[in-house]
């Protein structure tokens, strides 16, 4: 065996002489151009994973109760056991407040209900909390790569599974697109138990679209117990002065008041979360009700061109259907600048403005008659 070993490594070393003598033998504008060639492709590369980082903000957290709070340290050891940044804490901890419903005590160990993640579906498997958190955010961290770091879309397939990021294809998790991937995968045998309804039971939109697979509001409630973070840990929301106006400038129509209406489309009793205002289409210019930062515009599914308002920390104004966008996320707005044109994108009979005011960038609808004086 050792005369066999020697004489391998002779072999090699003839042959490493030969290709040395080779290359040796080479124009040197060659070679210079292979290393050229080299250096392009680490660049390239290196750019590849620059531009895959997460394009967040840092999060702070609100609402948080002291049991969770208690795992906050474990948290960020095992975010960085597996190559995560510890800023991910904030929204590790909400989805814990949301797993545990803030008592760890009823979670019988599984504190993120892992179980399904390490076991392959079975529920109940892990009991040690350290086994949990190890498992949620191992599983956070693949549904975070998986979506290629859009973090809302990673927040909701924390829940729906892995299977809704190729469903929603790089689109916006809009609720719309939520609800719609929640009441097909509730139309497969495999996901028609009971297990699959608990979100219906108390969610009249869900159970009417039959959208009781999952929680489709899993991405709004965990965002409600995240505070965006400036450096300086302040609150990054925009205070205005609490005056607000119409976003439709001259003679004003509604066309379709907040509350229970006939859906135009689906022709079912359905809730209506905003007022309609007629405009006319590609010319109406929009306006935001008030001062603010946009958090959101572009696309978003049934919505069509969507600008969302931030004016404070729990108050959002958003203007669906647009025809045109005028501004870009992180912008500043004042009272009544125009915002977009009014449109006929999404799922729409006719131009119009969709108007809702909420408490959440995703959710907590409110009548925006309450701040608009009508």
């Amino acid at each position: 065996m050792a005369e066999s070993n020697n004489a391998l490594k002779e072999v090699g070393k003839v042959a490493g002489g030969k290709i040395l003598t080779s290359v040796g033998a080479l124009p040197s504008a060659i070679i210079v151009l292979f290393i050229a060639f080299l250096v392009f492709i680490v660049l390239f590369i290196t750019s590849i994973f620059l531009n895959d980082e997460t394009n967040t903000p840092d999060y702070g957290v609100k609402g948080i109760s002291e049991q969770v709070m208690q795992f906050k340290d474990a948290i960020e050891t095992e975010l960085a056991n597996q190559g995560l940044d510890a800023s991910m804490a904030s929204v590790l901890l909400a989805i814990l407040q949301q797993e545990s419903g803030g008592n760890i005590a009823r979670t019988n160990g599984d504190i993120f209900q892992s179980s399904e993640s390490m076991s392959g579906g079975k529920m109940g498997v892990i009991t040690d909390p350290n086994e949990s958190i190890k498992y949620g955010v191992k599983h956070f961290k693949n549904v975070l790569a998986q979506s290629n770091n859009n973090l809302d879309v990673a927040i909701q397939s924390y829940n729906f599974g892995v299977g809704f990021i190729s469903w929603i294809g790089g689109e916006e998790p809009s609720l719309d697109k939520r609800l719609e991937f929640s009441s097909e995968m509730k139309q497969k045998p495999q996901y028609a138990s009971s297990l699959f309804t608990g979100i219906c039971r108390n969610d009249a939109e869900a159970r009417a679209r039959n959208a009781c697979y999952g929680d489709p509001r899993y991405l709004d409630k965990i965002k409600n117990y995240l505070v965006i973070l400036e450096s300086d840990g302040d609150y990054m929301g925009f205070v205005g002065d609490g005056n607000f106006a119409m976003p439709i400038g001259g003679t004003m129509t509604i066309t379709s008041d907040y509350g229970v209406r006939i859906h135009p489309i689906s022709k079912e009793r359905k809730m209506h979360n905003g007022i309609d205002f007629g405009c006319v289409n590609y010319v109406t210019p929009i306006r935001s009700i008030g001062d603010g930062r946009i958090v959101f515009s572009g696309g978003a599914g049934g919505y069509g061109n969507l600008v969302i308002v931030q004016h404070e920390q729990n108050l959002f104004s958003a203007y669906a259907h647009l025809s045109s966008l005028s501004v870009n996320v992180g912008d500043t707005v004042t009272l009544s600048q125009q915002i977009g044109v009014c449109g006929s994108t999404g799922a729409s009979t006719g131009p119009h403005l969709h108007l809702e005011v909420r408490t959440e960038k995703f959710g907590g609808h409110k009548d925006p008659k309450s701040i608009l004086g009508l």
